[in-house]
């Protein structure tokens, strides 16, 4: 029968949501993917800003190669 079936997917549902976060409550569901979405946010904010920075280092290098170079060439 559909109800049993949905029921028994249900069920196997909520175990898997236990063994993977500890809850089937989906309030405490969703409180742990707020939490999971701020620690996501604040790790690609520091990741960008660690990307600017290489970045920058790397417009630096570039500047004082090109620098140097022009320097040693003949004109």
């Amino acid at each position: 029968d559909l109800q049993e079936a949905a029921q028994k997917q249900l069920d196997e549902l909520k175990e898997q949501s236990r063994q993977q976060f500890g809850t089937d409550d989906v309030a405490e569901l969703e409180k742990q993917l707020a939490k999971m979405e701020k620690e996501n946010a604040e790790k690609r904010t520091r990741y960008e800003a660690s990307l600017d920075g290489i970045e920058g280092e790397l417009k630096e290098i570039e500047s004082r190669f090109a620098e140097t170079e022009s320097a040693e060439s003949p004109e």
